[in-house]
């Protein structure tokens, strides 16, 4: 039976802050956020808690989608784990661009996950300056 865990329940971690704003064009889940890209070691027979918190903004009317890969096929398919509507007031402005998910089991190993953006009209950004930073992150829970 699976838990979310404390404690000494919670194994293998791994964490990254996403360094510098990422603009893309992608319309599909293609590329990886620039320096998001994880690795952990799985115990096998477990699944991983994978968490963002962020900001984002759009310079145009568009729908904005987040989530991420693990081992290179996108785990939401191309609906997203959290998606935001940036309608004509809302252009350039900064919003939260946070999830937490729990994978399916993964065999044991090493795995890689990487955060993962696209935008209906192909353009958004993942944020960051001198006073922002993202953080992306995966946990293995036993």
């Amino acid at each position: 039976r699976d838990k979310i865990a404390f404690g000494n329940e919670l194994h293998n971690s791994s964490s990254t802050k996403v360094g510098s704003t990422f603009s893309t064009t992608q319309t599909i889940f293609a590329n990886c956020v620039t320096g998001s890209t994880l690795t952990i070691t799985t115990n096998g027979t477990s699944r991983i808690m994978v968490g963002m918190a962020g900001v984002w903004y759009s310079g145009i009317v568009t729908t904005m989608y987040g989530g991420f890969k693990i081992d290179g096929v996108s785990y939401q398919g191309n609906a997203g784990i959290v998606a935001f509507d940036v309608i004509a007031s809302l252009v350039n402005l900064l919003y939260l661009f946070n999830f937490t998910a729990i994978s399916d089991v993964l065999s044991a190993g090493t795995h890689s996950v990487c955060l993962d953006v696209r935008s209906n009209n192909g353009s958004m950004n993942v944020y960051v300056d001198g006073n922002i930073t993202n953080q992306f992150w995966v946990q293995e829970l036993r």
